[in-house]
């Protein structure tokens, strides 16, 4: 089965607002100094912030008989179903690796020290 995951609309306009910020910082210093070289290191970080926000509309979670599996953009990991050691429901890790850009998710703990924070639309299902 194939979830997609859960977007919070406070952290997106949080990323949304460091990129309008950023942009305007940008074009404001473009418009005052002209162009020059040092503008394209500007640029760059703005296209990753960019990138940054388009990955959060294509995260999917996909659930089998062995795996659970996520991808955002071209991470992509299995977590085995017997190396879970435990579920938290209803949490929010603000630390660590979280393919997820919503609050009140999952926390995966498996294998030894390894967690993964997912957060899904449809809490029923997963």
């Amino acid at each position: 089965m194939k979830v997609k995951s859960k977007r919070d609309p406070y952290i997106v306009f949080i990323i949304l607002g460091f990129i309008v910020f950023f942009a305007s910082v940008v074009i404001s210093e473009i418009k005052i100094k002209g162009w020059n070289t040092t503008m394209f290191i500007d640029i760059v970080i703005l296209v990753i912030m960019l990138a940054f926000l388009v990955c959060c509309y294509f995260i999917t979670y996909t659930v089998t008989p062995k795996f659970i599996s996520y991808r955002i953009a071209f991470f992509y990991e299995e977590i085995p179903l017997n190396s879970i050691r435990s579920i938290e429901i209803g949490t929010t890790m603000w630390a660590g690796f979280k393919p997820a850009f919503a609050r009140k998710g999952l926390i995966i703990r498996y294998n030894t020290y390894d967690e993964v924070y997912i957060s899904r639309v449809n809490k029923r299902y997963f």
